[in-house]
Order: C-alpha cells, then sequence, then structure tokens
C-alpha cells in the first residue's frame, strides 16, 4: 500500500469529542459518536473539485491549504487528472510527452511491458495447471520444451 492510502486510513481521533473516526470514502472521515466530519488532503480536493469545477493547482492549494507536491502526487498516481484543453500537464517520466495524470504515456508504458516481457526467459514463466476433477499425490516429470 503507497503512502497516500495509508496516510488516508490512519485511525484518526475526532476533535470534538475524542473518539476514533470511521474511514467513510474518498477522503472523508466521520465519527461515530457525535457526527463530526473531516476530510484529509484528497477529501479537501475533491470537496473544493466538486463545488467549484476545474481549478489549477495553485487554486487548489490556495483554498485548501493542501501542499501543491501533495497535489502532483495525486496526479501521479491517477487520483486526479488535468482536464482536456490545460495548458499545463504532466510530463511522462521516459520521454517527456504531456500526459493528464500518471507517471508515464501509453507508448512509453507498451514499450517498457514489452521489454520487460523480453527480460524474463521463457523457461523461467511458470505454466499454470489444469484443474482434474479429483487431486492425486503429487508428480513430477522433465518438462516437455520446444
Amino acid at each position: 500500500m503507497d503512502q497516500l492510502a495509508m496516510a488516508a486510513r490512519r485511525r484518526r481521533r475526532c476533535k470534538q469529542c475524542g473518539s476514533f473516526m470511521d474511514y467513510i470514502s474518498l477522503g472523508e472521515y466521520k465519527c461515530p459518536s457525535c457526527g463530526f466530519v473531516e476530510l484529509d488532503d484528497y477529501g479537501k480536493i475533491r470537496s473544493y473539485l466538486d463545488e467549484n469545477g476545474t481549478a489549477s493547482s495553485a487554486e487548489i492549494e490556495l483554498a485548501t491549504g493542501v501542499r501543491r507536491s501533495v497535489i502532483n502526487e495525486y496526479l501521479r498516481k491517477g487520483r486526479l487528472e488535468i482536464t482536456d484543453g490545460s495548458s499545463v500537464f504532466l510530463k511522462c517520466e521516459r520521454c517527456g510527452k504531456d500526459i493528464k495524470f500518471g507517471r508515464f504515456c501509453a507508448a512509453c508504458a507498451k514499450n517498457m511491458v514489452s521489454k520487460m516481457e523480453e527480460a524474463i526467459p521463457p523457461e523461467e514463466i511458470g505454466e499454470e495447471p489444469i484443474p482434474l476433477a479429483q487431486k492425486k499425490p503429487a508428480h513430477m516429470r522433465f518438462a516437455k520444451r520446444k
């Protein structure tokens, strides 16, 4: 689990009554005792965008207090995306092409997956067994390779 997800699930105490809060969803915590609702950084960004529509990272930072580095991390993780027609985009970490979210453009990701597949020797790629109706004692044999 990445640091953003871990922080989102961290147990929080209610600022109103001191009880542990329940993580509801999408960055929102609610106290089961008094009903107080609190938002984490993702919840603040989401709430701001829901209420105001699209905005720049500078506007979001100013309105929510969430640092731009955190906003950029959410963009890199694919939890936020830059809208079409924007003047500023993220850059693919491999080729520098503009992207709306993530770390790599589709072409670079496809190329890296293909290179990864080439890097694993075929004899190291296991074959899944065919399920049998009734299990038999374990047996082995020499591999039949072409």
